[in-house]
């Protein structure tokens, strides 16, 4: 049972827009209305071709369609949904709103506006940036090639360099990153404008998360599929009644947590299924760990264990565990096929996770440990994935 089914059942209004990959049939049973919902992702940032309306329980072509051009970015559209539905809801009754924008995701692209905001002479790269990837963490950039424009679908398009990673062009490329975040960040505070001009806003729960974070040079790739630090520490804020104001907490959590936040903070029992416990004690107790490791996964291709301290990641990058391998077999990566490699850093002293400390003889007993653990995580979660385990040699 998905969150919004839960509250519809409820008596909430539910409403979704932006992009969604759970299925249709999951926002058919979740939501009683829904505007410019972009089932599977989109086209770009200017693009209304794949956008549905929610009516009447059926998902109908849009009522809100602009052509594609720069001048009204997708998620604008969302924001636009959001308030119209705001102004037309039922006051009578509580409400949910699922906003789920599209930036900052590649293609690279935004408003002059928000874009000259970051002058790149003042972009410093990251610490961990290196122009190759880490043999062994190579993967992000398999997906497909990062894009910095991309219009009628994938007719006309322009990309990233694909490696050797130029430093000037990823500096161009991070002020375009940090311009997309502030036009989400616009975005956001509008809808919260409108809801404190309705008298609205301390009376309502606010939950701010996203996706993986494009990696842009750091450990030398682009994308998100990776197991770094970069790449799976998300944000996570909350704000509202119930929730301590201008705190922070340092446990260890995972996204799933939400579900069973909300519905202490709402007063709404979660269903049996709901496996990963709430967020609301480390609220009232600043020291309390939520876990006390997370297990990171991808594909078959990396799995990662962290105990807040210590953190291990296997890998496992040949051609059979990457999906997207064959239109990049010609690079020289695949000459040497790289096969499983392992990395140990201490977060504490290696926050940017650069020296690798799995070859140390003082920490083999760690190392044991960690992957005891990671074992440990692995039937905790019933992660059977032939393709990563079968015939790793810490199993033997």
């Amino acid at each position: 049972v998905k969150l919004a089914e839960l509250l519809r059942k409820a008596g909430y209004e539910t409403f979704c827009t932006g992009k969604y990959h759970n299925g249709t049939d999951v926002i058919l049973r979740g939501f009683t209305t829904g505007a410019n919902i972009r089932y599977g992702g989109g086209w770009g940032h200017f693009s209304y071709a794949r956008d549905q309306d929610l009516r009447n329980g059926k998902l109908v072509p849009p009522t809100r369609h602009y052509p594609e051009s720069d001048f009204k970015n997708t998620d604008e559209g969302c924001t636009d949904a959001v308030m119209e539905f705001l102004e037309q809801r039922d006051k009578q009754r509580p409400f949910y709103a699922y906003v789920a924008y599209f930036n900052p995701h590649d293609p690279l692209e935004v408003a002059k506006e928000f874009r000259d905001l970051y002058p790149e002479d003042g972009i410093a790269l990251p610490q961990n940036f290196v122009p190759e990837p880490v043999p062994g963490m190579l993967y992000a950039d398999l997906v497909r090639p990062m894009q910095t424009r991309q219009r009628t679908g994938f007719t006309d398009m322009a990309c990233v360099t694909w490696h050797p990673l130029v430093e000037s062009e990823m500096r161009n490329h991070l002020a375009m990153y940090y311009a997309m975040v502030t036009f989400a960040d616009r975005q956001i505070g509008r809808i919260l404008d409108r809801l404190e001009q309705q008298g609205e806003l301390d009376n309502t729960i606010v939950v701010y998360s996203g996706d993986n974070g494009l990696a842009l040079g750091q450990h030398g790739v682009l994308h998100k599929q990776s197991v770094y630090d970069h790449s799976v520490h998300v944000p996570l804020v909350m704000a509202g009644p119930g929730i301590p104001k201008n705190q922070r907490r340092d446990t260890l959590c995972y996204n799933a947590s939400v579900y069973a936040t909300v519905c202490d903070l709402l007063g709404v029992k979660a269903p049996a299924t709901v496996e990963f416990p709430s967020l609301t004690p480390a609220f009232k107790d600043p020291a309390l760990r939520i876990e006390s490791q997370v297990y990171l996964t991808h594909d078959s291709v990396s799995r990662a264990v962290y105990d807040g301290r210590y953190k291990l990641i296997e890998a496992n990058v040949t051609g059979k565990t990457v999906p997207w391998a064959n239109e990049f077999r010609k690079h020289k990566w695949w000459q040497n096929p790289y096969g499983r490699q392992t990395f140990l850093f201490d977060r504490k002293t290696d926050p940017w996770e650069m020296r690798d400390l799995s070859k140390q003889p003082e920490q083999r007993q760690r190392l044991a440990e960690l992957r005891a653990l990671m074992l440990q995580e692995k039937a905790r979660y019933g992660d059977n994935r032939a393709l990563f385990w079968d015939g790793i040699e810490f199993l033997k």
